[in-house]
């Protein structure tokens, strides 16, 4: 029986997917965590009371929710299985079961929590904490360990769960930009899992996907030439789509975020393509900085997560972006990337001059800071003399790790 499935394939907020197994001994989440979604989940159990298992893949969504559907499995003694992604609030779900399962392939992932407000409310105004993806506009830190629903409600649902301290502050001090995935072994010895799985759990829920459907979607000469020239980097690709479509993730909404990441993934190629390739790459990246700035960098928002692809007009030129990646991706012959010891001191003499990085307004969180930052220098790159601006952007990108 399922309950909350979205209508349409790439709405901004999608309900969590969530049903039981034919025998209804298993219950199945997948997606958003919010308040809608853990009345839905509390209607599941109720229908199901035989219930002993759940299997639950989600990015994260709001600590309030999370800790609330926690309050249910910790009451239930629900096992808790992972076999794709359980990051930001999901894994305090997983936290409050007694028992606490991973698959082969499972990925936890922890941060520190943010704080998310309305969309139409002003970044300065107060939002609502959230433990992971917000559905919210605006984001901004959450507060101390002193706030229950911020990093102190997950501070004390991991020591309830005898976590170890080491890794709870680990978990805890990572920027609510990143995510943290420790692996199997050191998630199994600080005691976040009870057990590893040898393989995912028989059973499946009805929108399950498997690896081969995920590559057989990824169509287009982007994809195409990146399996060919890069085929290590596409499976990785892959199997991030793959983990994102099994915890709720839209298709269309998957793929972009892994190739939004392509700009990192292929920085070193970049950092080493021809002048002339690298001056048009750059000439784009300077108007889509300019594009962002236009659009109050709403881009940079951690809790934005538009298709940039489906804008009317391509505002952000991705089509000519494809294009240079499959140039790139084709090339057979490079230059050698500016030395990170010359590179740091060639863009330091640069700041110094034109811009101050730390000057951009921080009303967000981390991610907001780090891609507006980001942004106002590849602007300040693209417009320095002629001469200088290409080996400049060759400096900047031989630093990207």
């Amino acid at each position: 029986m399922a309950a909350g499935a979205p209508d349409g394939d790439d709405p901004v907020k999608r309900a969590a997917l969530i049903e039981a197994s034919d025998d209804g001994l298993v219950l199945f989440y997948a997606g958003q965590i919010d308040f809608d979604d853990f009345v839905a989940f509390a209607r599941l159990v109720e229908a199901h009371p035989g219930a002993k298992r759940l299997v639950i893949a989600s990015e994260g969504g709001e600590i309030r929710a999370a800790r609330l559907i926690g309050s249910i499995v910790a009451r239930k003694k629900l096992i808790v299985q992972v076999d794709h992604l359980c990051s930001s609030a999901c894994t305090l779900i997983l936290l409050s079961s007694p028992e606490r399962w991973i698959g082969p392939a499972a990925k936890i992932g922890f941060h520190k929590s943010y704080v998310v407000g309305d969309p139409d409310v002003p970044d300065e105004e107060e939002g609502e904490v959230a433990g992971g993806a917000g559905t919210g506009r605006s984001a901004r830190p959450s507060a101390s360990d002193a706030d229950p629903f911020g990093d102190g409600g997950a501070r004390k649902v991991m020591t309830v769960a005898r976590v170890d301290p080491a890794f709870i502050d680990r978990a805890l001090s990572t920027p609510s930009a990143d995510m943290w995935y420790p692996d199997r072994g050191e998630l199994l010895r600080a005691g976040v899992v009870t057990g590893l799985a040898d393989a995912p759990h028989p059973d499946a829920p009805s929108w399950a996907v498997d690896r081969e459907a995920v590559a057989a979607s990824l169509t287009g000469p982007l994809w195409a030439t990146l399996r060919s020239a890069r085929p290590a980097l596409w499976a990785k690709k892959v199997d991030a789509i793959w983990l994102a479509r099994n915890a709720g993730i839209a298709a269309g909404q998957a793929a972009l975020a892994a190739r939004s990441e392509l700009s990192i993934d292929l920085a070193g190629d970049m950092a080493a393509a021809p002048d002339e390739l690298l001056d048009r790459i750059l000439t784009l990246n300077g108007a889509q900085a300019a594009q962002a700035r236009i659009d109050g960098y709403r881009v940079c928002r951690l809790s934005v997560k538009e298709d940039l692809t489906q804008l009317p007009g391509d505002p952000y030129r991705m089509a000519e972006e494809e294009r240079l990646y499959v140039e790139l991706l084709q090339l057979d012959r490079f230059r050698k990337p500016i030395k990170p010891g010359k590179a740091i001191r060639m863009i330091g003499d640069f700041a110094d001059e034109r811009f101050d990085l730390d000057e951009a307004e921080d009303d967000g969180t981390d991610m907001d800071q780090d891609c507006r930052s980001g942004m106002k220098a590849i602007e300040e790159i693209d417009a320095a003399p002629e001469k200088k601006r290409v080996t400049l952007y060759r400096a900047l990108l031989s630093l990207v790790e």
